[in-house]
C-alpha cells in the first residue's frame, strides 16, 4: 500500500502485507498510530515508520469488523458487521468475548456506514439492505445509554446509487440518489427515510453508481457516468438556489466511481490513475447568481479567479451592490450566460424563493426595475436576448414578494406592475401566434372561458353571470335569508367543476380564472361582496388547496375581514397520492372538494350556522376523506407542465395532478382490475401519511370521477371493478357517484375519492335535494335513499321468461313445417356443407375485394358463419328432414357468430327464407318452387330491412338475379332441378361482375362516390359464390 501528500501528490511512503486489507486505514491522533482492518477479523495499531505490516501484533476479534472511524484526538470507533459499535479502547479489551446479541437482523447487510457529531454526541449512521433488496438506515449511538433508530426506506420507485452525510454548521444530514434520478435529503432525526426531494438529477447518468460528497452545508459534488454513457462528469451542485454551478468532463470512468473530498481538493479515481481536483466555492449571496457591480469581461481578469478544472466563477470579496442603476443589465446579461456555460441554472419555488424572500423588498424592486427595463425597448416591443433566463428571475423576484406588490398604493410600484404587465401581454400575444393550433372545437382559446360560461348560464336559466367578471351566481341568491352563502372558484379547463355545482343545495356562487390559472384577487373580492354584503348569517369560501387559489381567496378573505364582514375560508386538500404532506403546500385538492360542496350547500339549506358548516366539513375533509388520481395521455397544448415526461403507450400516472402536476410515479396500463387494485392498495396503505383508514362498520361514500378524455364504456367498467373490490375486502358502500365531475381537457384517467360515512347524518346531506346542474340524480326507483335494505340487493334478476322455456319453445317451433325424405334431407346437408366450404376457402378473396371500398374483413366474417354452420353439422343439430328447421339453424348460426351488418344480413336472409315452409302443412310437397319461394322472401327482407335496391352495388344485386333466372328455368321446365340451379348461379356470377363498374349507393363504398371500383362488390360476390357451391351440389347428389 502506497500513502501520498495531496498538497503535491508525492508519495511518503509505503506498507507491505500478506493479509488483504478490507477497511480504509485511519490514523489515531491520541495514540499517534495508524490503524486497520485485516481480513475483517483482525486489527492492527502501528507507526509511521513502520514498512513490514506482518510483523506487527495481530489483535483477533470473534465478531467480523466492517469499518474503523477515526476523529481528531478522540478514541477510534469500530463498527462490525452485525451492527454493534465500540470505541476502539473497549473493543481491544472485549474482542474475545462472544456478543450473541446482534444490532442488526439476520438478512441485513451493511452497504455503507459514516460517523457523524450531532449535539456534541457521535453517531454511526449505518446502511444495509436486505434479501428483498429493502433498504433501511440505522443510527447507532457511540455513547452507551441512547437508544439506537431503526428507519425502513419509503418506495422511491428506484434503487440507491448514492449516497453522504452532509455535517456543516451544527446541522447533519444524509442525501440519497436514486436510480430515478431523485436526490433526497433527511436531517439526521427525522420521521421519514430517504427524506424530502431537493431535485431530479439528470446532468450525471444514474443508471450506474454515483459518488457524493458534501463540500459545505449547501453544496454537493457528483461524479458518476455522463449521461452519454461516454466517459464520467464531476459536478458541483448549490443546494441553495438547485442549481449546477460547475461541470468538468473526464474520458474515463471506473465503475464503481470513488471520490474523497480532502483539503478544498476532490479526488476522484479516473481509470488507474487518482486525479487530484482543487475548487474554491464563492459567496452564497444572491449576486453571485445574477452578478456584481463589475462587468465579468477578458479584460477583468484581475478581479476573478478561474479555476480550469471546474470552470468555476470567483469573485472578490469587496465586490457588492452599490452602482446597480448604471450596469444592472449589461451584468445580468454577462453572468447569466456566465451561468448557462457552466450549466443551465434549474429553479423553483421550493428551493429559491425561500431565500429570494430574504432580500429585503427595496432591493428586489431595484432589481425587477431593470430587468423589466433590460427586457424593453424604446418601442416596448422588442425583448433583447437571454429572454428565458431573464423572465425567470423576473417571475421569481415577483413570487417572492407577492403581496407587497398586490396590497401597495405606491405610484412607482404600481407604475413597474402596470409596465410589466404591458409586456407580458405583448409576449403571451407573439407566442399564440407560435403555438400550434390545439384541436379543440373553440371559437378562439382567449374567448373559450367566457364562452363557456354564457353557454352554461343560457341551459340552467336559474344561473345568471356577474357582469364583466368570470362569475357564475345563483339567480335568486338575495333570497337566501337566514342560510349560509357558499363561494368557490378556480382554474378554468376542469369543468363541470366547480360552475356544475352551483343551484340550491350547494354552491352560491363561483369565480373562474383563466385555464389551469387561479382566479384574480379582484374577482374574488367583488363577488363576496356581491354575495355577502348585509348577509348576517355569513359566507364560506371553499377553496382547492393549489397555491394560487389559497393566495388569491386568502387576499380577498382578508381585505373583507377588515371591513368587518362575516367569513371565512375552508382550504379543502385530500389528495392521498404522495406518501408524506409537502410542508409548503400540503395536500393537492381534488375532487373529494365536490363532496363538500355537497355537504355544506344541504347544511347551508338546513339553517347551520357557519360556524358550524366550516367545523363540520373541515373534519371530514382532513379526517374522513381521500382521493387518488391516476391519469394518462398528457398531450394537451392548452396547458401542460413541463416537468411531466410524456408516458410511453404502456404507462399511466399514479397520483397525476389535474393541473398536469407530477404523480408519484408510473405504473403499467394494464386491466381495469389491476389499475383499481393499484389505486386502492395506495389509499388504504398504512405507511402512507396520507392513507385513509376506512371503517367496515359505518360504510362508506364512493365517488368515481371521469377525468374527461375516457368514454362511459369505460368508466362504467371501472366504476364496476371499484365497487367489486371494495365490496370484495369487507367495505360496505352505502353512496356511489359515477360522471365526469372535475376534468381536465383531454386527459384520460380516472379518480377514486372515498368518504367515511362516519356519522348517519352525511348520508342525509348527500341525499338532500339540488339544483346543481352536475350534481348525479341517482336512480332509486321505489327504494327511500334513508332505506339500507337495499345494500345487499343482486344487480341482475332473471327474466320473467326462463331461458330454458325460450329455448324450449325454438326447439318446438323446428318441428314445425313439411318434411323431405331422409336421402333429400341428406343431400341437402351435404349440398349446405359444400357451400360453407366454399365461403370458407374464400376468405381472403373476398377480404380483396372488400378492401376497395370497404374495411377488408367481409371475408373473415363470412368465414366465421361458416364454421358456425360446419360446427352444427358436425355436432348433428340439424334436422335434416324439415327445409323450415335448417334455414332457422342457420339463421341463428349466422346471428351468434358472425358480427357487423354482414352477419345481420344474413340471420334475415334465412330467417325470412324460412318463412315459406312454416306456413306450408306438414305434409305438403317441398319441390324446386317452394325453394325458389323461399329465395324471393329473404331477398324481398334484405333489401327491406338493408334499404337496398337492385343496381346499389350491394349483395342484392346478386340475390335478385338469382331469384329471376330461377324462376325463368323453372317457369320452362319445372322439374329440371339442375338447370334451374345452373340459371341462378350463372346469373349471380354475371350480377357480380357487373357490380365493378357500378356506383355504390348505400353502405360505405358509397362515400366514394365517383370511384370506378376495380374488384367486385364482396357481398355480391359472396352470394355467388355459395349459389355456385349449390349448383355443384345439386348437379352431384340429385
Amino acid at each position: 500500500d502506497l500513502y501520498f501528500q495531496v498538497v503535491n501528490q508525492n508519495q511518503v511512503g509505503s506498507w507491505s502485507t500478506k493479509d488483504k486489507l478490507t477497511s480504509p486505514v485511519v490514523y489515531d491522533r491520541g495514540r499517534k498510530q495508524y490503524v486497520g482492518v485485516f481480513i475483517q477479523s483482525q486489527l492492527r495499531l502501528w507507526a509511521r515508520k513502520e514498512e513490514h505490516l506482518d510483523k506487527i501484533k495481530k489483535h483477533k476479534f470473534k465478531l467480523p469488523i466492517y469499518h474503523v472511524f477515526s476523529e481528531n484526538k478522540d478514541d477510534p470507533v469500530v463498527v462490525f458487521l452485525n451492527g454493534l459499535v465500540l470505541h476502539l479502547s473497549d473493543a481491544l479489551q472485549k474482542r474475545k468475548e462472544d456478543y450473541k446479541q446482534a444490532v442488526l437482523k439476520p438478512d441485513q447487510v451493511i452497504e455503507d456506514c459514516k460517523l457523524v457529531t450531532h449535539a456534541h454526541n457521535k453517531y454511526v449512521i449505518i446502511l444495509t439492505k436486505n434479501s428483498r433488496k429493502n433498504l433501511s438506515l440505522h443510527i447507532m449511538p457511540v455513547t452507551d445509554g441512547e437508544p439506537a433508530v431503526h428507519l425502513k426506506a419509503t418506495s422511491t420507485d428506484g434503487k440507491l446509487v448514492g449516497h453522504t452525510v452532509s455535517q456543516h454548521d451544527g446541522n447533519c444530514q444524509i442525501f440519497t440518489l436514486w436510480s430515478n434520478g431523485h436526490l433526497y435529503r433527511r436531517p439526521l432525526f427525522s420521521d421519514e427515510f430517504p427524506g424530502n426531494l431537493v431535485h431530479v438529477v439528470s446532468a450525471v447518468s444514474t443508471k450506474h453508481p454515483v459518488a457524493i460528497t458534501t463540500l459545505s452545508s449547501n453544496h454537493l459534488a457528483m461524479f458518476g457516468a455522463d449521461p452519454s454513457e461516454e466517459g464520467a462528469r464531476l459536478l458541483i451542485y448549490n443546494l441553495q438556489f438547485n442549481l449546477i454551478q460547475s461541470h468538468h468532463q473526464f474520458k474515463l470512468f471506473s465503475n464503481p466511481p470513488k471520490m474523497w473530498h480532502v483539503d478544498q481538493k476532490l479526488l476522484v479515481a479516473i481509470g488507474g490513475n487518482l486525479a487530484v481536483v482543487p475548487y474554491q466555492l464563492e459567496t452564497e449571496r444572491l449576486e453571485a447568481l445574477v452578478g456584481s457591480h463589475k462587468t465579468v469581461t477578458q479584460q477583468a481578469a484581475s478581479d476573478v479567479e478561474i479555476v480550469t478544472e471546474l470552470q468555476e466563477v470567483t469573485w472578490t470579496e469587496d465586490n457588492q451592490i452599490e452602482d446597480m442603476q448604471n450596469d444592472a443589465p449589461q451584468i445580468i446579461q454577462q453572468e447569466l450566460r456566465n451561468l448557462e456555460s457552466s450549466g443551465r441554472p434549474q429553479s423553483s419555488d421550493v428551493t429559491l424563493l425561500p431565500y429570494l424572500r430574504n432580500v429585503s423588498f427595496s432591493h428586489t424592486l431595484i432589481l425587477l426595475r431593470y430587468l423589466v427595463d433590460f427586457q424593453i425597448d424604446e418601442d416596448d416591443t422588442e425583448v433583447v436576448m437571454d429572454q428565458e433566463h431573464i423572465l425567470e428571475w423576473i417571475t421569481l423576484l415577483l413570487d417572492a414578494h407577492y403581496q407587497q406588490y398586490l396590497l401597495s398604493k405606491d405610484p412607482q410600484i404600481l407604475g413597474l406592475v402596470k409596465k410589466l404587465r404591458h409586456f407580458i401581454d405583448i409576449q403571451i400575444t407573439k407566442m399564440a401566434t407560435k403555438l400550434p393550433k390545439p384541436k379543440k372545437m373553440l371559437n378562439t382559446v382567449s374567448s373559450a372561458v367566457d364562452d363557456a360560461l354564457a353557454g352554461l348560464a343560457l341551459i340552467n336559466k336559474g344561473l345568471v353571470i356577474l357582469e364583466n367578471e368570470r362569475v357564475v351566481m345563483r339567480r335568486d341568491h338575495a333570497s337566501m335569508i337566514g342560510k349560509v352563502k357558499l363561494i368557490s372558484g378556480g382554474g378554468s379547463g376542469h369543468e363541470p367543476t366547480p360552475t356544475g355545482f352551483v343551484g340550491q343545495g350547494m354552491l352560491t356562487a363561483v369565480v373562474m380564472g383563466d385555464i389551469f390559472m387561479a382566479p384574480p384577487t379582484s374577482a374574488i373580492l367583488k363577488t363576496i361582496k356581491e354575495i355577502g354584503k348585509d348577509h348576517h348569517e355569513g359566507v364560506l369560501l371553499i377553496v382547492h388547496n393549489y397555491m394560487g387559489d389559497r393566495l388569491n381567496f386568502g387576499i380577498a378573505l382578508e381585505r373583507v375581514l377588515s371591513e368587518g364582514m362575516r367569513v371565512k375560508m375552508l382550504v379543502v386538500g385530500e389528495d392521498c397520492s404522495m406518501p408524506d404532506v409537502p410542508k409548503v403546500e400540503g395536500r393537492r385538492g381534488l375532487t373529494g372538494c365536490i363532496l363538500i360542496h355537497k355537504m355544506a350547500g344541504a347544511m347551508a339549506e338546513e339553517g347551520r350556522s357557519l360556524e358550524d358548516i366550516f367545523q363540520r366539513c373541515k373534519s371530514l375533509a382532513v379526517s374522513d376523506m381521500a382521493t387518488i388520481n391516476v391519469g394518462w395521455n398528457l398531450t394537451s397544448t392548452l396547458a401542460r407542465n413541463a416537468e411531466v415526461p410524456l408516458l410511453a403507450d404502456e404507462e399511466a400516472e399514479l397520483g397525476l395532478g389535474f393541473n398536469y402536476e407530477p404523480g408519484i410515479h408510473t405504473i403499467p396500463l394494464g386491466t381495469t382490475a389491476e389499475v383499481v387494485q393499484i389505486m386502492l392498495a395506495h389509499m388504504i396503505n398504512a405507511d402512507s401519511m396520507t392513507h385513509i383508514s376506512l371503517d367496515t362498520n359505518c360504510g362508506i361514500a364512493l365517488l368515481i370521477n371521469n377525468v374527461g378524455g375516457s368514454s362511459k364504456l369505460e368508466e362504467q367498467v371501472f366504476a364496476m371493478e371499484t365497487l367489486r373490490q371494495l365490496l370484495m375486502n369487507g367495505y360496505k358502500v352505502k353512496r356511489s357517484y359515477s360522471g365526469s365531475f372535475m376534468t381536465s381537457l383531454d386527459m384520460l384517467g380516472f379518480s377514486i375519492t372515498l368518504l367515511n360515512l362516519s356519522s348517519p347524518d352525511i348520508l342525509r346531506y348527500l341525499d338532500a335535494p339540488t339544483s346543481a346542474p352536475a350534481w348525479p340524480q341517482t336512480f332509486w326507483g321505489e327504494f327511500s335513499a334513508e332505506d339500507d335494505s337495499h345494500d345487499n340487493l343482486p344487480i341482475y334478476v332473471q327474466g320473467r321468461i326462463p331461458h330454458a322455456e325460450m329455448e324450449m319453445d325454438r326447439r318446438r317451433k323446428l318441428l314445425f313445417g313439411p318434411h323431405i325424405s331422409e336421402k333429400s334431407g341428406q343431400s341437402l346437408l351435404q349440398v349446405l356443407s359444400f357451400a360453407a366450404d366454399a365461403l370458407i376457402a374464400s376468405e381472403t378473396q373476398l377480404n380483396v375485394n372488400d378492401m376497395d371500398g370497404g374495411d377488408g374483413d367481409c371475408g373473415t366474417t363470412l368465414r366465421q358463419g361458416a364454421v358456425s354452420v360446419k360446427q352444427a353439422l358436425n355436432a348433428g343439430h340439424f334436422n335434416s328432414w324439415r327445409p323450415y328447421a335448417v334455414l332457422e339453424i342457420i339463421s341463428f348460426c349466422c346471428e351468434r357468430s358472425m358480427g357487423g351488418i354482414t352477419g345481420a344480413l344474413y340471420s334475415i336472409f334465412f330467417a325470412a327464407a324460412s318463412k315459406p315452409f312454416y306456413a306450408m302443412r306438414e305434409d305438403a310437397v317441398v319441390n324446386a318452387q317452394s325453394w325458389l319461394d323461399a329465395l324471393q322472401a329473404g331477398t324481398k327482407a334484405v333489401m327491406l330491412y338493408g334499404q337496398a335496391e337492385e343496381g346499389d352495388r350491394t349483395m342484392v344485386d346478386s340475390l335478385v338475379a338469382a331469384a329471376t333466372a330461377l324462376k325463368a328455368a323453372l317457369d320452362i321446365d319445372p322439374d329440371d332441378n339442375v338447370e334451374a340451379a345452373r340459371s341462378a348461379a350463372m346469373a349471380a356470377e354475371t350480377a357480380t361482375q357487373t357490380t365493378i363498374r357500378s356506383e355504390a349507393r348505400i353502405g360505405k363504398a358509397r362515400t366514394f362516390k365517383g370511384r370506378s371500383f376495380l374488384q367486385p362488390d364482396p357481398g355480391a360476390h359472396a352470394v355467388s359464390i355459395w349459389m355456385r357451391a349449390v349448383y355443384e351440389g345439386v348437379r352431384l347428389l340429385f
